[in-house]
């Protein structure tokens, strides 16, 4: 299964690559650094760092359905549990774009803290977890209400997440050591997230 997935979509990943490379016309690279694929493999996802936009390729054309705007230099991206939904964390401009995948237009936008990089939907669609690299924390957000009720202290560098297949917890990277000693071994951490109770 693992291997016929993998053939189903590089040509469409290289298709889609190609195209960002050509830029449609533009005068600078798209720089794709985030890419996923939607469950039922028929869309591919693709954050282009360079162009501010998130591109939606069709995997079996392999052609380029839409370019959608989001902020400015966007890093990470999730899809909600039931794919309804796209984010896309947009570290420079400090938001989140919430993409609508069937209308592949933007529903809202999102404030998180600074420089959000990765972001993580959890198990029911309710919360939106969203790592901010410069403030070293992770925005918790209600996407019922859209608004952010708490902000979790983390590491230096809060960047990546990726979650428990339970749903329980979800496990944030960080990029930077933790300060130490002269000449000390360089040290870093792990957040543990407990999603029941949204704390560290």
């Amino acid at each position: 299964m693992r291997r016929a997935l993998t053939f189903a979509v590089l040509p469409a990943a290289a298709a889609a690559f190609a195209w960002l490379l050509a830029g449609a016309g533009a005068q600078h690279y798209s720089s794709p650094i985030e890419l996923a694929l939607s469950p039922d493999d028929t869309r591919l996802y693709v954050v282009c760092e360079g162009s501010d936009e998130l591109a939606v390729v069709d995997v079996e054309s392999g052609k380029v359905l839409r370019r959608v705007p989001v902020g400015h230099t966007p890093k990470g991206l999730a899809l909600s549990p039931d794919a309804k939904f796209v984010y896309v964390a947009n570290s420079w401009s400090d938001t989140v774009t919430e993409i609508d995948a069937q209308t592949l237009a933007v529903a809202r936008t999102l404030h998180a803290g600074f420089e959000p990089t990765g972001v993580l939907v959890d198990r029911e669609g309710k919360t939106l977890y969203a790592a901010n690299r410069i403030g070293g924390d992770i925005s918790v957000i209600d996407l019922a209400s859209g608004g952010e009720p708490r902000r979790l202290l983390a590491g230096r560098g809060a960047s990546y997440l990726a979650g428990s297949p339970d749903g329980r917890f979800i496990y944030g990277t960080h990029i930077y050591p933790n300060p130490g000693s002269y000449r000390a071994p360089p040290q870093s951490e792990i957040s543990v997230i407990d999603t029941g109770r949204q704390a560290v």
